[in-house]
């Protein structure tokens, strides 16, 4: 099928074909563009191309949503199994809660350092700050999930954090040095 052609079908129905993805997914001109693409790799152009394209639309958007809830899944899991080495079930369950509470690109940094490994270069990077400032947020994301944990939290984000007179706080198990 030539490049014209296929500028031709998607000025035309590109809004049904999207539409007919949005209802099924998160990335619904994703699925468009595999199609377009797809219709253009036949060796054989379909009868009703348009019928073709809805229904590969289709398949596409429900695929990508099966996989997006596999993935939901799977990283659910292994957060849930990391903290289960060190947890009992009830904990692991309120440390999600708590986890749940913090705002996107809190959660997103704790995720990343503690169960993605990564230091705090590589998250400065990802960031765009500098590593003192990511490190200083970090600690202060865990202080304030300590707060909570300890439910304890009453403070407002204006008032001066106590926790920084605190002594650090070994994991169980673990001897103080």
């Amino acid at each position: 099928m030539e490049p014209e052609e296929l500028a031709a079908i998607l000025d035309r129905y590109g809004a049904l074909l999207r539409a007919v993805a949005a209802e099924r997914c998160r990335w619904p001109d994703d699925c468009v563009q595999e199609a377009l693409i797809r219709l253009s790799g036949l060796d054989q152009r379909p009868n009703q191309p348009l019928a073709w394209l809805i229904t590969t639309v289709r398949h596409l958007a429900l695929d990508q949503s099966r996989s997006e809830a596999r993935r939901s899944v799977r990283e659910q899991q292994v957060g849930l199994n990391h903290a289960r080495g060190t947890r009992d079930p009830e904990e692991v369950a309120a440390l999600h809660q708590l986890l749940e509470q913090l705002d996107e690109d809190s959660r997103q940094l704790v995720l990343m350092r503690v169960w993605g490994g990564m230091g705090f270069a590589e998250l400065a990077e990802l960031s765009g700050g500098s590593v003192a400032t990511v490190h200083r947020r970090y600690v202060r994301i865990l202080e304030q999930l300590r707060d909570w944990w300890e439910g304890t939290c009453q403070r407002t984000k204006s008032e001066p954090t106590a926790s920084s007179q605190r002594p650090p706080r070994n994991p169980p198990g673990m001897p103080l040095s």
